[in-house]
């Protein structure tokens, strides 16, 4: 192996982390990201931006009807309206008659996510070392190698901090 084919390796395993911390989401919700969910309303599904107003309060996005009417009218539709919600993915409950509070993560869930983060973080600077080390048995240049090295696990610093403080 020489020094082209050891960088080339390393950065494949920078790759490979940034792909899979790809699929992990920030803890941010978008109140538009519940706006399409449908609900059923007098035997219709119905979008949530036809029937409510949606407002992001810190961690959390609180969902109210926009005409009172509605539930009087429907006295289960915040129920459904929750339901529907917790049925794409978000942790949603009805905080009051008419206000339903969605979350964005579970209790407990966050920390599990960054040790998860971590966890592929260290593979992927095990696997960038192990390159390292192959390559030293084929005596290529030391401090060059030392060098591609530091940079790929700073890489993966960088990548890693970034998806930490996103969530």
């Amino acid at each position: 192996m020489n020094l082209v084919e050891a960088i080339n390796k390393m950065a494949q395993s920078v790759d490979v982390l940034s792909q899979q911390l790809r699929g992990i989401r920030g803890s941010q919700i978008s109140p538009n990201l519940i706006s399409s969910i449908k609900v059923s309303f007098k035997g219709q599904m119905i979008p949530l931006e036809h029937l409510t107003n949606t407002e992001a309060i810190k961690d959390q996005v609180s969902v109210s009807l926009f005409d009172p009417f509605v539930l009087k009218e429907d006295p289960g539709i915040m129920g459904r309206i929750a339901k529907a919600i917790s049925g794409a993915g978000f942790t949603a409950y009805v905080f009051s008659k008419d206000r339903v509070v969605v979350s964005t993560q579970k209790y407990g869930q966050k920390e599990e996510v960054s040790s998860h983060i971590r966890r592929s973080a260290e593979d992927a600077r095990i696997a960038i070392r192990n390159v390292r080390k192959k390559a030293k048995k084929d005596d290529v240049d030391e401090k060059a190698l030392q060098k591609a090295t530091d940079a790929a696990i700073k890489e993966v610093d960088i990548i890693v901090q970034k998806k930490l403080n996103a969530l």
